[in-house]
């Protein structure tokens, strides 16, 4: 029998992409990766600070593939295998575009074990509606969600998003917003499992 459903944030839930995009705008020589990760870290959008710095599609998507610093965070892997052994559907709601959250999901060999990822190609809404959340539950055949499940993230719209839905919500204080509200802390990835 299937558990309840377990989505998560891409960015700062599952793998540090700041550090990784940090490095490629870096590499352009218009900015430095310090530089890079202190704006993201102010709410930069990724897709426009890569257009401004003239980082291609096709250059990020390589530099994913090549990239041997893309790794989720510790224990993400196993934690997600775990998820899937005790029968809990898994998704993905990003607000990336789709090229980039496939891209990193593959370079992270994490994307099999997801039945849904919603990102900005699929769902014209962002975060803090509720649209996408949704979406991801249907496709999980949850209905429109129940007190079972739960999403994962490191950001106040990701929290709104949530709650808009009417399930659980738990916050990774190893991503990059820090905890505002009365849900869940999570600690370390592993205590994703004691949802």
């Amino acid at each position: 029998m299937a558990g309840g459903a377990r989505l998560f944030d891409l960015d700062g839930t599952l793998w540090d992409g700041y550090a990784f995009y940090s490095e490629v705008l870096g590499a352009t020589r218009t900015t430095t990766s310090a530089v890079a990760r202190e704006a993201l870290l102010a709410g930069a959008n990724i897709v426009h600070l890569l257009h401004q710095h003239h980082v291609t599609r096709a250059q990020a998507t390589r530099a994913l593939q090549a990239g041997p610093g893309v790794r989720s965070y510790s224990n993400v892997r196993e934690v997600l295998v775990e998820l899937d052994a005790r029968h809990h559907p898994l998704g993905i709601v990003t607000s990336l575009p789709g090229w980039l959250a496939n891209a990193a999901t593959d370079a992270l060999q994490i994307r099999s074990l997801f039945r849904v990822i919603i990102h900005r190609g699929n769902c014209r809404a962002a975060k803090p509606s509720p649209i996408p959340i949704r979406m991801a539950l249907e496709s999980l055949g949850r209905g429109s969600g129940s007190t079972s499940d739960v999403y994962v993230g490191d950001s106040p719209v990701d929290s709104m998003a949530a709650q808009r839905v009417g399930i659980r919500f738990a916050w990774a204080s190893w991503g990059y917003g820090v905890p505002e509200g009365s849900y869940q802390v999570l600690r370390s990835p592993l205590e994703i499992l004691n949802l």
